[in-house]
């Protein structure tokens, strides 16, 4: 299991924070969806096997998030989307 904090600009209201977790929910592998409109973050739990950060980076661009998945953040590395 992985847990990796994405940046997403723009994360306004429960509104938007709805559409994450219903855009991301229904990706098999994702097990947990966490936005947080104060810091403009997401953080995501996921199975590594059956998901990967490049197809959640990919489904919150496809549901046209503003600003999604410009930066992944784990507990020890930061990947540039």
């Amino acid at each position: 299991m992985a847990h990796r904090t994405v940046y997403v600009e723009n994360i306004h209201c429960e509104g938007c924070s709805t559409s994450i977790r219903r855009a991301l929910a229904t990706l098999d592998g994702v097990e947990d969806v966490q936005p947080d409109t104060e810091h403009n973050t997401v953080g995501v739990t996921f199975i590594e096997s059956l998901v990967d950060e490049d197809t959640i980076a990919q489904r919150l661009a496809d549901r046209r998030v503003p600003g999604a998945a410009t930066t992944f953040c784990g507990p020890d590395r930061s990947i540039s989307g």
